[in-house]
């Protein structure tokens, strides 16, 4: 019974292009740091130390190479902590992180985490964190979820921002 259900879910997420650009919802935060982009690049591929400074990430255990599987703990705020297992699909050092994830079977509610560095100058970078949505299961959960995952993104990008700022002259 389990493995009909999971073909038919694979069948039709695979074959629906509608349903994916219908389902597919996108929370983005930003925040302009005063620090260079290689000191934030240190603090978010340093995934020991999530713990440390990141109340959104409360923790994250692997190991930063592409292609990796990563253990993530996050915990939205008024939320409990949810284990998430991701993968990296993608790091451009110093500019860009994606890992993915997704609910069970691909098709169902998958998510694609982004981190975006750009540099504004010498010592001033946009983060831009995004996360995308997709699968039959988004536009059910979208409500349940989107407010959270926004105050959780913004709490994480003000906590990197101190967390950069600490002990950079900008003079």
């Amino acid at each position: 019974m389990v493995v009909e259900f999971q073909t038919i879910i694979r069948y039709f997420s695979e074959r629906c292009v509608t349903c994916k650009r219908v389902t597919m919802k996108t929370i983005s935060t930003e925040i302009i740091i005063d620090a260079p982009v290689q000191k934030i690049w240190e603090i978010l591929s340093d995934l020991s130390q999530y713990a440390t400074w990141n109340p959104f990430i409360i923790y994250a255990k692997g190991l930063f190479r592409e292609g990796e599987n990563l253990s993530v703990i996050q915990k939205p705020p008024g939320e409990k902590p949810r284990l998430f297992k991701r993968r990296i699909s993608k790091i451009d050092k110093p500019n860009e992180i994606h890992w993915q994830g997704k609910w069970f079977i691909p098709g169902l509610f998958d998510a694609l985490h982004i981190f975006k560095l750009e540099a504004l100058g010498e010592n001033k970078t946009r983060f831009v964190q995004k996360i995308q949505y997709s699968g039959l299961l988004t536009s059910m959960l979208w409500s349940r979820i989107e407010w959270s995952l926004k105050a959780g993104f913004n709490k994480m990008n003000q906590a990197l921002k101190e967390r950069s700022e600490k002990d950079i002259d900008n003079t």
